[in-house]
């Protein structure tokens, strides 16, 4: 659903949900997919999707059914750790 149907029914939604214009602006932008791609086509982000599926897969029949959430969750905590450590230097750098 395109911004110009969802937009002016996002107050309505704020004061219905108990949240701030922004906290409800920052929920519809989280689930709308995004123009500006890290990707530059179609077709690499879906083969990038395919292949994280079949691995997750196969990570799940040979090791445990909870192996790819755990993967995941490594992950995020890796990229949490690293953006805080960079944030220390990015600050220095200021």
């Amino acid at each position: 659903m395109g911004i110009g149907l969802v937009d002016p029914i996002l107050p309505a939604l704020a004061s219905q949900l108990d949240a701030s214009p922004s906290q409800v602006e920052l929920l519809f932008r989280a689930t709308s997919p995004s123009r500006a791609s890290p990707c530059s086509s179609r077709a690499l982000r879906f083969a990038s999707g395919a292949i994280a599926s079949f691995l997750a897969g196969k990570l799940a029949e040979g090791v445990s059914l909870e192996a790819p959430f755990l993967v995941g969750a490594g992950a995020v905590l890796l990229a949490l750790a690293t953006l805080l450590a960079g944030r220390r230097h990015l600050a220095a750098a200021e």
